[in-house]
């Protein structure tokens, strides 16, 4: 017993690792999901997405340009801010997208992100939308941003967090024990 709680003290440093989160506003776009947004109007418009680093070491983003784009459909995208990399242990950085539907209709693109994290590299994730045009009335404070994103409940995140830290100290005891 003596063992396996020492083996639990010291293999939290033996498994220092970066931990990249990508979010928009305060939703989390998880890893293989799909951020949407609907009624975009049919000008161009931007997105900003902040790379969060939960790990407890420094998240490389390891490609240039570090946002990679690809799967245009029915719209052009430009990066207009790159990140900044290396993002420091519980540090950010953004990005910024602009978005240029090509008619009213529905479009999409997907994002990559090739990084350090070993357990989401590359970070990917895909981004549709609805073009419409423009009403002649907009409501009052409404904006692109506001709308939500398709990423789903919160509980079933809870539950896949416990899983992969779960997965991560069983790792980490496993590596200790054959040192």
């Amino acid at each position: 017993m003596r063992l396996l709680l020492l083996l639990l003290v010291f293999a939290a440093p033996l498994c220092a690792q970066s931990d990249m989160v990508v979010l928009r506003g305060t939703a989390v776009i998880a890893v293989g999901a799909t951020d949407s947004l609907q009624n975009t109007g049919a000008s161009p418009f931007n997105l900003t997405y902040t790379i969060r680093n939960d790990g407890t070491t420094d998240l490389d983003l390891t490609s240039m340009p570090p946002v990679a784009l690809s799967g245009e459909t029915n719209c052009t995208v430009i990066v207009l801010q790159d990140p900044v990399t290396p993002v420091a242990m519980g540090a950010t950085t953004t990005f910024r997208l602009q978005v240029s539907p090509i008619a009213a209709t529905t479009f999409s693109f997907d994002v990559s992100i090739a990084t350090n994290d070993p357990v989401k590299n590359p970070y990917t994730f895909s981004f549709e939308g609805n073009a419409v045009a423009p009403s002649k009335k907009k409501a009052s404070g409404s904006r692109p941003d506001d709308c939500s994103t398709g990423t789903g409940g919160t509980s079933r995140w809870w539950l896949l967090a416990v899983l992969a830290l779960g997965t991560l100290a069983l790792r980490c005891v496993r590596g200790a024990v054959r040192r």
